[in-house]
């Protein structure tokens, strides 16, 4: 698989864009879908980070007892071209291990009320070992991978031999 980006001459449809560094100037050709097609009315953000919050404990120590109540996730980096993408089970898919909430080695997590926006990876992923962990109440909106995802772990099999 291959992708093109940032090549001038490809800056042709809605929605895409051309950053020259030499002279720091971004190109932008806005997608009028939105019902604003002026850019300069828009909010922009610049997404640096996959990973918003990490809750991250072990098996043998897990953090436990976490409440996120009401917390709005927005705007991290797009993953799909990341190299961390590695298949779950034999089959022919591949999975990013991360996301913009990354719950692992936790107990007793609830996530209430929470708005997960505009994230271009996964927007919450429960990671190897986690237990009693409840989303409730939230929403998920313009998701890049997944709303939710989860992937464990059992001892001495990890997909790749």
């Amino acid at each position: 698989d291959f992708f093109i980006e940032n090549v001038f001459e490809e800056l042709d449809a809605p929605g895409e864009f051309f950053f020259n560094a030499s002279t720091r100037t971004l190109f932008f050709w806005p997608n009028a879908t939105g019902g604003n097609a002026d850019p300069s009315r828009e909010a922009w953000a610049v997404p640096v980070l996959d990973r918003l919050v990490s809750i991250v404990g072990t098996q043998s120590a897990p953090v436990t007892d976490v409440v996120i109540t009401g917390v709005g996730f927005r705007d991290a980096k797009a993953t799909f071209m990341d190299p961390r993408w590695a298949p779950p089970s034999g089959g022919d898919w591949a999975l990013h291990r991360g996301g913009a909430l990354f719950i692992e080695g936790a107990e007793r997590v609830n996530v209430d009320g929470c708005h997960f926006r505009r994230l271009d990876g996964n927007a919450l992923f429960l990671s190897r070992y986690t237990r009693h962990v409840t989303i409730a109440d939230s929403a998920f909106e313009w998701i890049g991978d997944g709303a939710m995802a989860t992937w464990g772990d059992t001892a001495q099999w990890d997909a790749t031999g």
